[in-house]
């Protein structure tokens, strides 16, 4: 009799706007298209472009390892990126029509980076860098109403690289491997959504009217709610529902997971040098995969006082991926993709003060398909998010001219497109970028040089609807980003 008075009551909340809450365990959004360019200063002034192919620092260590046969002397090079987004979201919850907006969603982050070549002689090259490859910060109000979509989202992979190359004839091989340390934080609100469920059980007639207007449910299903809410034992439920949901508010926890990883992966490149003016370059990528292993938790509550109806209920619940934790953390995994990706590039010098590069990059997003996260005890899941992404691409193309021995400028131009696909998400709102760079080099001495550059991406205006499991809480949204880069880096020659 409890198992059918909890499928009962399982029923009611799923059919109302209760489910509205409940099932946004499953909206967790993935931190999209976070793939980060920066990984030189000198690339940065002319919008990374050639980067497979051209030998300005160590830094090649990041994009083609075959570059550092084209170096006669040991080489450092440090610095970082200051990368200042300005990312502002507005829209509406479709069902209610309840504005949401929010402002400089992004805030400022700095990319550093350490590279060393060494030379072992005229035909063979080791070296190794640090640098993040992976990085994504957004963070929303805690009282966004849309915040079970658009909450706190972190990631940053640190990328370690030790590298080989080799020289033959007018060819080099290189070789890398990669250990990548991730670690992620997600975490959503409850936004609106709190309201919603305080009406489904504080006031389930009209939230079943309400619903069937929405096209949640039929005529028929709302006639079997409301004849289950006559069932005293679902009305006793109900009220404790009440209790416990009537404590939540618009910034009250809905889904928080945070872990770490460390993983593994491995890049090559090949360069043909045509003669000394003149050469082109392909470079590639492997995936990372990333199981992360952290904590999960919400502040949602068991819905009943009745420890054997609450078991049955969970069980019905945890099937959709919806697992009260009544705050307590749960130990979870989840696993992501990293994608892999492939650039060819080439560089020409035109005179001998002016040179050109200019790539075309290929990512491989199409590999980034869903968010899983399960339990580790019992292999359940935790939530599911269906990410549909699809492949970018980037063209670039730079210049640089050398005013003096001591002076070289830059300037450079390049295009993404957006790796979103069907399924778009504020988490990070991916769109077409316009990169618009500028940038230079002083040296003061022959060992030592300084690396100084700047950027402008435009991105382009976009509006999406992001759907959700439910029609009550789809959203749809308009976006406008852009940002400013900013770089120093020092190289010095041994």
């Amino acid at each position: 009799m409890k198992q059918k008075n909890a499928k009962n009551l399982l029923n009611v909340f799923q059919k109302t706007a209760l489910a509205a809450a409940v099932l946004s365990l499953s909206s967790v959004a993935s931190a999209s298209a976070f793939q980060l360019s920066e990984t030189s200063v000198s690339g940065l002034g002319r919008a990374f472009a050639g980067e497979a192919a051209t030998a300005d620092n160590a830094s090649v260590v990041a994009t083609n390892p075959a570059l550092m046969t084209q170096f006669k002397r040991a080489e450092i090079s440090a610095g970082g990126i200051l990368f200042a987004p300005n990312l502002d979201v507005n829209g509406e919850i479709l069902s209610t029509g309840t504005k949401v907006s929010d402002h400089n969603i992004a805030p400022a982050q700095f990319v550093p980076q350490f590279y060393g070549v060494m030379p072992i002689n005229d035909n063979f090259a080791i070296g190794a860098g640090i640098n993040l490859n992976y990085g994504l910060t957004t963070d929303y109000n805690d009282n966004f109403m849309a915040g079970y979509l658009g909450g706190h989202t972190h990631i940053a992979a640190v990328n370690t690289n030790f590298s080989a190359a080799y020289r033959y004839n007018n060819w080099s091989f290189g070789l890398g491997a990669n250990v990548v340390y991730t670690r992620a934080e997600i975490r959503r609100n409850m936004g609106y959504l709190s309201e919603l469920a305080k009406q489904a059980v504080n006031n389930p007639g009209e939230t079943i009217a309400n619903a069937q207007k929405n096209g949640v449910i039929t005529a028929s299903q709302a006639q079997q709610i409301q004849a289950g809410l006559k069932n005293p034992i679902i009305q006793q439920a109900v009220q404790h529902a009440a209790q416990q949901i009537n404590k939540l508010q618009p910034n009250s926890t809905l889904v928080k997971l945070r872990g770490d990883n460390v993983s593994f992966g491995v890049n090559a490149g090949i360069t043909y040098n045509f003669n000394e003016n003149n050469r082109i370059g392909i470079a590639y990528h492997s995936p990372i995969e990333v199981h992360f292993k952290g904590k999960f938790t919400n502040s949602l509550s068991d819905l009943t006082s009745d420890p054997v109806i609450n078991g049955l209920i969970n069980q019905e619940l945890a099937k959709q991926g919806i697992i009260p934790t009544n705050g307590k953390e749960i130990d979870g995994r989840l696993k992501i993709v990293l994608p892999d990706y492939v650039e060819l590039a080439g560089y020409d010098r035109l005179t001998d003060r002016w040179a050109i590069g200019y790539s075309a990059k290929w990512t491989n997003w199409s590999r980034f398909d869903e968010l899983h996260a399960t339990r580790k005890a019992t292999g359940g899941t935790l939530f599911t998010k269906q990410e549909g992404f699809k492949d970018s691409w980037r063209y670039a193309i730079g210049t640089s001219y050398d005013l003096s021995d001591q002076w070289t400028v830059r300037t450079g131009f390049a295009y993404e497109t957006s790796a979103m696909g069907h399924h778009y998400t504020i988490s990070i709102p991916d769109t077409k970028r316009y990169w618009y760079t500028a940038g230079a080099t002083y040296r003061p001495t022959t060992n030592l040089s300084i690396d100084v550059g700047a950027a402008y991406l435009h991105g382009k205006k976009s509006h999406f609807t992001e759907e959700a499991n439910n029609p009550i809480q789809a959203a749809s949204f308009d976006v406008t980003a852009s940002a400013m880069l900013y770089g120093l880096n020092v190289n010095y020659k041994f």
